[in-house]
C-alpha cells in the first residue's frame, strides 16, 4: 500500500511539473503571437491617407488571402461604397476581431452573404417588433443589412451594410449585438 501512495505522489508531483511548464509554454506562445502581430519598430509599415484607403486595403488583402487565383475569378469583389462611420468602428476593435471583420466584409462584398446561413443576414428593423419594418434610408432607398461578425459571445459584434437599390454594398458600420441603429 505504501509503494502504490509513494507512486501517487510522484506522478501528482510530475503531473504538476507538467502543468506548469505547458502554462509557461503557452504564455511564451501568446507572447511570439503577439510579437508576430505587429511588426519591429522602425521596419516599413503602411502609411493610409484615410480610413477609406484602409478599410479598402484591408478588404483586398482579406480577399487575396481567402481565394486562390481561380478561386478569384468565381468570387469577385463587387463594387462597394465605405461608410463615414466604417473605419472608425473598426479601428475601435482589437486586432482579432479586426481580422473577422475583415472574412465578413470579403462575404459581403462578393454577395456570399446572401447564401451564408452563418452569417445571419437580415434587414435591420425599425423597432425590436417581429413585424416591424425594414431600415430604409429615405434618401436613396437603401436597405439596412446585418450580418454577423462573431456568434455565441457576449455582445457579440455585428456588422451594418446599405444594400443599394442597385446591388451596391456600403458598409455602414460594426456594433454589438444589441446596437439596433443604423
Amino acid at each position: 500500500m505504501r509503494a502504490v501512495l509513494l507512486e501517487n505522489a510522484e506522478l501528482t508531483h510530475r503531473l504538476d511539473e507538467a502543468n506548469a511548464e505547458l502554462r509557461s509554454l503557452r504564455a511564451s506562445a501568446r507572447a511570439t503571437a503577439r510579437h508576430k502581430a505587429s511588426p519591429p519598430e522602425g521596419e516599413n509599415r503602411i502609411v493610409f491617407a484615410s480610413n477609406e484607403e484602409w478599410v479598402r486595403h484591408e478588404i483586398t488583402m482579406a480577399w487575396m488571402r481567402r481565394f486562390s487565383p481561380e478561386d478569384r475569378l468565381s468570387q469577385p469583389l463587387a463594387g462597394f461604397i465605405i461608410g463615414p462611420e466604417f473605419g472608425a468602428s473598426v479601428r475601435a476593435l482589437p486586432c482579432h476581431l479586426q481580422a473577422k471583420v475583415w472574412r465578413c466584409a470579403v462575404d459581403v462584398a462578393t454577395g456570399r452573404w446572401r447564401t451564408c446561413p452563418a452569417l445571419a443576414a437580415h434587414p435591420l428593423r425599425a423597432t425590436a417588433a417581429a413585424h416591424a419594418p425594414d431600415v430604409v434610408r429615405a434618401a436613396d432607398g437603401a436597405r439596412c443589412m446585418r450580418v454577423s461578425v462573431e456568434a455565441h459571445t457576449p455582445a457579440a459584434r455585428r456588422m451594418h451594410f446599405w444594400l443599394m437599390t442597385d446591388g451596391t454594398v456600403e458598409f455602414s458600420r460594426v456594433v454589438p449585438h444589441d446596437n439596433a441603429t443604423a
